[in-house]
């Protein structure tokens, strides 16, 4: 049996309370980048290799995925619908994951810049899902994923909706768990407290998620979190609301926890870094790219230009400031590093593919 997420661990009266389907390999490894520290004059970085969560598909969603799905399961469901770009990370480990634990997944993509990464993306999305309906802008996405939700023909329960980024009070929990799971790591002396860390944040729910756990916990970091959506989805206010509707689902299944959570709100150890978003979602930077190739050839980590990069690019704009000098520094690296060759070689055939999307392809 493997072992718990970190939160139902140290609270065993949550898991009677929060089901969990177990997706991850275990806790994922901190490992010293003291050549990247040296070049960016950092007093010492880490990194959180969340690219390393499971091995099917990793990545951050992958730890809210274990809370998101085994609530589909318990309300019952057989069929999932979530939403993203046609190069989403997110929808991709939805369609992996929810298929391997039995669920049908039916996806809702919008368009953005396109690259290989994200044409590749595409392909294996289109390759695993069930169906894909492609929307034009955010606005109309909310009344397709309704519809895609109602039941069908043999199917009187309907699908289970997981908005962008698996962004829910359910989801956060999956990184309401991971901080709690660093705190164990620096307990048992695999790595030092971190003064800051870095993430990308685009739908709010893995900052949400730390942010609830760093009130519950000990450790005294504060997280920045470079934006990479529109301010319409990613802001302070937005990550504080879904804090707040976190912090109360925990309140609800283990009321236990209610002294612990009330600090989590008037702490608020997180800054939202705008300076990296523009010219838009997943548009190319030079800065970005640069961090990107840094990171590659200096630390060997594999990033993209969407998310992680820019979360880097933060890191080395502060580091180059001067800001971290004497800080302990880790970065969240949230990007799945595995292997998807085979599955590429799998997808279907252009030819093969729903028409709409060929553009992109």
């Amino acid at each position: 049996m493997p072992d718990p997420p970190a939160l139902l661990r140290r609270w065993p009266d949550l898991a009677r309370a929060i089901p969990v389907i177990h997706l991850m390999d275990g806790p994922t490894p901190v490992e010293p980048a003291p050549e990247l520290a040296r070049v960016l004059g950092v007093g010492e970085l880490w990194i959180k290799r969340d690219d390393r969560t499971a091995g099917a598909y990793g990545g951050n969603k992958v730890r809210k995925l274990e809370f998101l799905l085994a609530d589909a399961r318990r309300r019952g469901l057989s069929r999932v619908v979530t939403v993203g770009a046609i190069g989403s990370h997110h929808v991709l480990a939805t369609a992996i994951h929810g298929r391997d634990q039995g669920f049908a997944v039916d996806a809702v993509l919008s368009p953005q810049a396109v690259n290989p990464h994200v044409r590749d993306q595409l392909r294996l999305i289109l390759a695993t899902c069930r169906r894909c309906a492609l929307v034009e802008g955010y606005e109309a996405r909310p009344q397709i994923i309704e519809r895609m939700c109602a039941p069908e023909d043999g199917d009187d329960r309907g699908g289970y909706p997981i908005p962008a980024g698996g962004s829910t009070p359910v989801g956060a929990l999956g990184f309401v768990s991971a901080i709690l799971e660093l705190e164990d790591q620096v307990q048992a002396g695999e790595a030092p407290p971190p003064d800051r860390i870095y993430t990308a944040l685009g739908s709010c729910g893995t900052l949400a998620g730390l942010a609830v756990g760093l009130g519950l916990g000990w450790l005294r970091t504060r997280v920045t979190a470079a934006r990479v959506t529109e301010a319409t989805m990613a802001s302070r206010d937005l990550v504080l609301q879904l804090g707040r509707d976190t912090a109360a689902l925990l309140r609800q299944r283990g009321p236990d926890l209610a002294n612990a959570l009330a600090r989590w709100d008037r702490t608020q150890r997180f800054a939202v870094d705008d300076r990296f978003f523009a010219p838009g979602y997943g548009e190319p930077r030079d800065d970005v790219d640069e961090a990107v190739a840094l990171a590659r050839d200096t630390g060997g980590l594999v990033l993209e230009g969407t998310y992680t990069g820019r979360a880097f690019a933060a890191l080395v704009a502060d580091a180059r400031a001067g800001r971290l000098r004497d800080q302990n520094v880790l970065f969240w690296h949230t990007l799945s590093s595995a292997d998807l060759t085979e599955r590429l070689a799998a997808a279907r055939a252009l030819d093969e593919l729903p028409s709409e999307f060929l553009p992109y392809l």
